[in-house]
C-alpha cells in the first residue's frame, strides 16, 4: 500500500512513484518513532494506542471494511489485556520493540484507511479520512516535533534523551503517573473527536486548528507549572 495521490488536498493530486515511496516510508517511520518516544510513563503509549485503535475500529466498521475491523479489534483487545499489567504500578513493560510495533500497526491502519477511501462508493471521502487519521496521530507526532525542535535549538542531537516530553511536563506540575496518563488520554480523545466533527472541512483549515489545540494544551501545562 502506497500513498499515491492526495486527491486535491493542498492542491496535490497524483504523486510521482519515487515520492510515493518516500512519503509512505516517512509517515510509517515517523509514527513508529512518535510512539516509541511517548512511551515514557506507565500505561501511556499503550493507552493512547488503545484509544487510536478504537478510533480506527469505529472508522472501519462504519466504512464496512470487515477485514480491517477485525485486525484493529484484535489489536485493541490485546492492548486492553496488556494495560491491566502495564498501568501504574506497572508489572510488565512493552519496551522499544513493543512501542515501535504499535506504531507500525497504527501507521498501517492509517494507510489502509486512506487507501480504502479511494473506492467507488466510500463512506468517507479521502479528505474526510485524511482529517480523521491526522487527528488520531496528532498528539504523539506533535510531541515528537516539539521535543526535536527544542533539542535542535539547544544545539543538541534530536535523539538525545531529556525530560521535555508532554508527560514530563505533567509530572513536573505534580501529577503522578496515573493522573498524567489520564490527562493525555482525555486530550487524545478530544483531538480525535475534533477531527471527526470537523471532517467535512478542508485539511488546510482543520490541520492548523488541531495543531493549535494541541499547542494550547501543551503550553497550558507549561504556564500551569510556572504559576
Amino acid at each position: 500500500m502506497l500513498i499515491d495521490s492526495l486527491y486535491g488536498i493542498f492542491g496535490i493530486y497524483e504523486i510521482p512513484l519515487v515520492i510515493q515511496y518516500i512519503l509512505t516510508v516517512f509517515i510509517v517511520v515517523g509514527i513508529i518513532n512518535a510512539f516509541n518516544l511517548i512511551d515514557g510513563i506507565d500505561g501511556l503509549a499503550g493507552g493512547l494506542a488503545l484509544i487510536d485503535m478504537i478510533g480506527f475500529f469505529i472508522f472501519f466498521m462504519v466504512s464496512g471494511d470487515a477485514g480491517a475491523t477485525l485486525v484493529v479489534a484484535g489489536s485493541a483487545g490485546a492492548l486492553l489485556g496488556f494495560l491491566k499489567y502495564n498501568y501504574h504500578p506497572a508489572r510488565i513493560f512493552m519496551g522499544d520493540t513493543g512501542s515501535m510495533s504499535l506504531g507500525f500497526l497504527l501507521s498501517a491502519a492509517g494507510i489502509m484507511a486512506l487507501t480504502g477511501s479511494r473506492g467507488d462508493m466510500p463512506h468517507f471521502n479521502y479528505s474526510e479520512t485524511a482529517i480523521m487519521v491526522f487527528s488520531i496521530f496528532i498528539l504523539p507526532v506533535y510531541d515528537t516535533l516539539r521535543v526535536f525542535a527544542g533539542r535542535i535549538l539547544n544545539k543538541k542531537s534530536p535523539f538525545s534523551p531529556d525530560k521535555t516530553h508532554i508527560h514530563h511536563l505533567l509530572m513536573k506540575t505534580g501529577f503522578n503517573h496515573p493522573r498524567s496518563a489520564k490527562v493525555l488520554y482525555t486530550a487524545n480523545i478530544v483531538l480525535i473527536m475534533t477531527g471527526f466533527l470537523l471532517r467535512s472541512g478542508t485539511m488546510s483549515l482543520v490541520a492548523p486548528l488541531l495543531f493549535l489545540e494541541v499547542i494550547l494544551f501543551s503550553e497550558f501545562l507549561t504556564l500551569y507549572k510556572l504559576i
